[in-house]
């Protein structure tokens, strides 16, 4: 019975209270990636007054639903995500993804169809009590964030992807950085070494901490 709704209205706030609690403020920088940027700027919708709280945000490779047309969108989305998984999370009771190595943790039945109808292009609304997001945030000024794509990054979150995702992440500054060789970086990146690669050090990283530097002054 859990899924992106307690993720969004319980989990967070207790992240969020919790970091307050131990360092008697609360975090100015918020960092994501992929379907994290999705949950936290669902939690700026639901709870509007952490915007003030936060500096700056960074989102690896964060997209809401999917609209790029590349064959690996088809193969890990529509066939993998959309189809197979439903029917083996009705079969365990959960979707086992770390056994079938299809992701880093295994998920509830709930989390994932939700995730799924938000990934097919439908409306960034919650199945539980129809909050609508992208109208909640259609009012709001989220804090300065920058999107970091990787240009190998061809299935979870390619830049039609991303700018989709800003276009319904309300008012505010949203900046998108592709990763690659042919941008003048170190490396082609892609859905997951943006992170690990040895190399995201001098690239994405260090465009990371200058977006929180510009923008430190804010509170």
């Amino acid at each position: 019975k859990y899924g992106q709704t307690e993720s969004i209205v319980e989990d967070i706030p207790a992240f969020i209270n919790k970091i307050t609690e131990l360092e008697n403020r609360p975090a100015k920088y918020w960092v994501a990636h992929s379907w994290g940027g999705v949950l936290m700027n669902s939690a700026f919708a639901r709870f509007p007054q952490y915007i003030d709280d936060v500096n700056a945000c960074v989102y690896f490779g964060s997209k809401r639903s999917l609209y790029n047309h590349h064959p690996k969108k088809y193969l890990q989305g529509n066939l993998i995500w959309y189809m197979l998984a439903p029917l083996l999370a009705k079969k365990y009771g959960f979707l086992p993804a770390k056994k079938l190595k299809w992701g880093s943790d295994d998920e509830s039945i709930k989390s994932h169809f939700q995730s799924m109808q938000w990934a097919k292009r439908k409306p960034w609304v919650d199945s539980d009590d129809g909050f609508n997001y992208t109208k909640a945030l259609s009012q709001l000024t989220l804090p300065p964030t920058l999107h970091i794509a990787g240009v190998r990054d061809k299935a979870l979150a390619q830049p039609i992807d991303i700018e989709k995702f800003m276009n319904e992440s309300g008012q505010g500054i949203q900046t998108m950085n592709i990763y690659g060789r042919k941008q003048g970086h170190k490396f082609d990146y892609d859905h997951i070494n943006m992170l690990t690669h040895p190399k995201a050090r001098d690239d994405q990283f260090i465009d990371l901490l200058n977006w929180f530097e510009t923008h430190s002054a804010m509170n």
